[in-house]
């Protein structure tokens, strides 16, 4: 039998990858996720060219992937990034990679079809079938392979009749309010969306509109915490709301009459110079209905709290900041998420190499994740966050770890972990009502 440290480093060879067919090599997949941002690619673009050069992914996994992997008639799922966040169309290799001139390798992909049903980054994250492939665990990746169970789980998402619960309507939502920011020829529209979108975050929401009144406010009783906030919507058919079209007077009179803290605009985007002046002056936060997106998109993975909201519309002028502060404790969050399976695998590939189950010291986990962590060219997490997610697993509450000696072992299997970590989580629904968001 060897030392513990052996034990660890043995764990760490059987990684989740192995078993999942997920070896060192790429050649074994037969199907890739590829992430654009739509800032620089609209997937819709490859539909109306027939093709794409993919160029784009220069990271040292993406290169190989394209270089040693992608084979002609490998399938592709194209996902889109914020403001959408979810799996788009699907597209197949149609050539064999090749060197471009700057020494990277690019290769053809060719479109097949739209999905039905985009599947969002929170169904991908949810779904047991498909939390692990690589990009939900590590979002900086650009490109990863999908095994033939979760290419099968994908296109039975894609393809139903009606949406999955979770996120609840989030992408349609998006959607429709990305569409109606331009609609001037209906600007009740845009506003009844921003009352539905501030709803979806929890808010107690109305649409009011007319002459003189404001278009929606939205308020939060939480006790101590509780504000309100009155929004009024600006629609724009090209171009950046300005200066002309906000009555800023009147956006305070409407603050005033609703007995609200803050004041908000919402907008595609706002022009920059003596409007944005005035909103700091006048105490009003802008919204660019992007960000609004965004604020959607992470509420529905990781609900947002009362001081999370009560940052964005403090705000005098633009919020980008505090909505990128808000991004980036969610990406902190998905981080400590993705380490709770990686732990569990850990346990449940150590003990089943062991007749006896020793446990394994905080000490050894550390030197596990960090080893780990280098094989990607990755940060290892933070000992607090090991230490802290530790005690989560072995609280009395859930007894997913059992203290033993100076370590810890696995009481369940890692599958049985996730299902009484998300029973706990039906219960609390259950106690609130049903009405947590």
């Amino acid at each position: 039998m060897g030392s513990r440290v052996d034990r660890t480093q043995v764990a760490a060879s059987r990684s989740p990858r192995a078993d999942r067919g997920r070896g060192a090599s790429p050649r074994a997949f037969r199907a890739w996720l590829v992430v654009a941002n739509p800032a620089t690619y609209d997937w819709d673009a490859a539909f109306e060219d027939q093709s794409v050069e993919w160029d784009r992914a220069f990271g040292r996994a993406a290169q190989r992937a394209i270089r040693e992997g992608m084979k002609p008639g490998d399938r592709v799922f194209g996902y889109r990034t914020r403001p959408h966040c979810d799996l788009y169309c699907e597209l197949v290799v149609g050539s064999p990679s090749h060197q471009t001139p700057n020494g990277t390798y690019a290769v053809e992909f060719r479109p097949v079809r739209k999905l039905r049903r985009s599947v969002p980054l929170a169904v991908l994250k949810s779904d047991p079938a498909l939390a692990d492939i690589p990009f939900v665990r590590q979002p900086q990746l650009s490109i990863c392979g999908l095994t033939s169970r979760e290419v099968a789980r994908i296109r039975q998402i894609a393809s139903a009749r009606t949406r999955p619960l979770s996120p609840p309507h989030a992408s349609d939502l998006a959607e429709a309010l990305l569409s109606a920011q331009s609609d001037t020829s209906d600007p009740g529209r845009f506003e009844r969306l921003i009352a539905e979108a501030l709803s979806a975050l929890g808010m107690e929401a109305r649409r009011i509109g007319g002459a003189g009144r404001a278009d929606v406010v939205g308020q939060v009783r939480m006790g101590s915490s509780s504000f309100s906030v009155v929004v009024d919507a600006k629609t724009s058919a090209s171009g950046p709301v300005r200066l002309g079209q906000v009555d800023f007077q009147s956006v305070e009179e409407h603050r005033q009459a609703a007995s609200a803290g803050f004041a908000a605009l919402v907008g595609s985007r706002f022009s920059s110079g003596k409007l944005v002046a005035r909103a700091v002056e006048r105490g009003v936060a802008l919204v660019r209905t992007e960000w609004l997106v965004s604020l959607l998109r992470i509420h529905a993975e990781w609900p947002l709290s009362v001081d999370d909201l009560r940052t964005v519309y403090a705000c005098r002028g633009h919020v980008d900041r505090a909505v990128a502060r808000l991004e980036e404790a969610h990406r902190r969050q998905q981080q400590l998420a993705a380490l709770v399976t990686t732990v569990l695998e850990l346990f449940d590939h150590h003990q089943l190499q062991e007749r006896t189950s020793e446990p394994l010291t905080v000490r050894e986990i550390r030197a596990f994740l960090r080893e780990r962590a280098a094989q990607v060219e990755a940060q290892p997490p933070p000992t607090r966050d090991v230490e802290s997610l530790i005690e989560f697993l072995a609280n009395p509450l859930l007894r997913v770890l059992l203290r033993h000696e100076e370590g810890y072992v696995l009481s369940l299997s890692p599958p049985v972990a996730r299902r009484r970590i998300a029973v706990l989580g039906h219960i609390l629904s259950a106690a609130a009502g049903g009405k947590a968001r």
